[in-house]
């Protein structure tokens, strides 16, 4: 697909998903009007876990655009490192230099612990599941982003809530998923396995042990050769979530797509 043929059709997307109600345009519609008219597709994405949420859902369709410099606090698709087979979506964390570790939950970025602020406690129906799961819901803003974004924390004793210090090598990133507690990513120690085996109590919460098969490595440190482009809004989705009417009087809901909303 031409890249004016595909932005035309994601321009007509994030139109229609911003276009008012009843008539009447509000601020936010007209602010994601004005953030998407001058983007240049250069693919799409479909989402097919739920390691990025509350910001990606399963079913999502993101639009795709070039990557000149990555940044912290970008959303990406990148080729796996130890599988080029495999194709995924995280948050640039650790760029070149940085040292990146976490600590009772909270990440640290070059020796400073990142803020967050609380917004929620939320009772979610994961996808395929039908029993509510519980989160918190905080906002996070890395060093040079220019606005927060949203993260879940199941709890702040989980797998990959303790970690050794990571330093990001040149020409490398080092990625985190959004839904904190239920993402595989650039923390896990089957991405760093000499780090691994020579300071196992690095993961207190995960264990010592790696799986003598390397073929379901996490990605480790992501070269930014493996960038593909930044995602940079949901244009449509293909979410199938539904609350029974029993598990809504208790609280529990879907988490919506987001879309028309920059990532």
């Amino acid at each position: 697909m031409g890249k004016h043929l595909l932005g035309a059709i994601a321009m007509a997307a994030l139109l229609a998903a911003a276009a008012p109600l009843a008539g009447s345009q509000t601020a936010q519609q007209q602010q994601a009007i004005d953030a998407f008219k001058d983007i240049v597709p250069v693919g799409m994405r479909s989402i097919v876990s739920e390691h990025m949420l509350p910001n990606l859902v399963v079913g999502d369709r993101v639009i795709m655009v070039a990557i000149p410099e990555p940044k912290r606090g970008n959303v990406v698709i990148f080729q796996h490192p130890n599988n080029h087979n495999l194709v995924m979506v995280d948050r640039i964390i650790g760029l070149p230099g940085d040292t990146v570790e976490v600590k009772g939950g909270r990440l640290i970025l070059n020796g400073e612990t990142v803020p967050r602020t609380m917004v929620r406690e939320v009772i979610y129906l994961p996808d395929g599941s039908t029993r509510p799961a519980r989160a918190q819901e905080y906002q996070e803003q890395l060093p040079g982003e220019t606005a927060p974004h949203l993260i879940h924390e199941f709890s702040d004793t989980e797998g990959l809530d303790e970690t050794p210090a990571f330093e990001v090598p040149a020409g490398h990133l080092f990625m985190m998923g959004d839904n904190r507690d239920n993402s595989e990513d650039s923390r896990a120690p089957s991405g760093h396995r000499k780090l691994a085996t020579e300071f196992p109590e690095g993961w207190p919460y995960r264990g010592s042990g790696l799986p003598a098969d390397t073929r379901d490595d996490a990605i480790g440190f992501v070269p930014i050769r493996n960038l593909m482009g930044r995602a940079v809004a949901v244009i449509f989705s293909l979410n199938t979530c539904r609350v029974s009417e029993e598990m809504r009087a208790e609280g529990a809901e879907c988490l919506r797509p987001r879309i028309g909303q920059p990532l």
